[in-house]
């Protein structure tokens, strides 16, 4: 039996980087609050 993430990992990364292109963040903790944020989606 083989399990292929391959769909998931896709839609993780084109989330990702539209996640991270359409913003600007004002300052470091911002951003570090966006990706946590983001990280917390994926688990």
């Amino acid at each position: 039996m083989c399990f292929d993430n391959a769909m998931a990992e896709s839609v993780f990364s084109k989330l990702k980087t539209e996640f991270y292109d359409r913003r600007s963040w004002a300052t470091r903790a911002q951003a570090r609050t966006g990706v946590a944020l983001l990280d917390r989606v994926r688990l």
